[in-house]
């Protein structure tokens, strides 16, 4: 299973990281590949931006070796095994490791650890063991 993770994946390998953005709470959105506007008019005035792929954190721990630098390019990303679920190991061009690592919480509402948006897939993974990849039609 953790195999065929790693396969979708791969996809990132190659593509530029541009930015980090917080999002709610303690969560993080880390954008890579070409730069689209918003299709909200509203968030498009003011010039809000987001990534062909993005990378978000949810209910995880994420770490970085050092600050995430923009124009980098993804080295390696592999999924991992850990005592709650999976975790993700993503190298970029200039030696920086990011990390994200589940957590034990209990919580009564059950959020994925992270997520991975493409182009053409969603993979919403966690809690625990478990992953679920959707693919769908891109949309215009």
């Amino acid at each position: 299973m953790i195999n065929d993770l790693n396969e979708y994946l791969l996809i990132l390998v190659g593509e530029m990281f541009h930015f980090a953005r917080p999002t709610y709470g303690d969560e993080l959105t880390l954008h890579f590949g070409d730069l689209h506007e918003s299709r909200s008019q509203v968030l498009r005035d003011m010039n809000y931006l987001y990534g062909e792929f993005i990378l978000g954190t949810r209910g995880s721990y994420w770490v970085s070796k050092d600050e995430l630098k923009t124009d980098t390019v993804v080295l390696a990303i592999d999924a991992f095994i850990t005592s709650y679920g999976y975790g993700l190991y993503l190298m970029l061009s200039d030696k920086n490791i990011f990390l994200i690592i589940p957590n034990d919480s209990e919580s009564v509402v059950q959020l994925a650890d992270w997520i991975f948006l493409a182009p053409k897939m969603s993979i919403s993974v966690g809690p625990g063991l478990d992953y679920q990849c959707s693919t769908y039609a891109k949309l215009k």
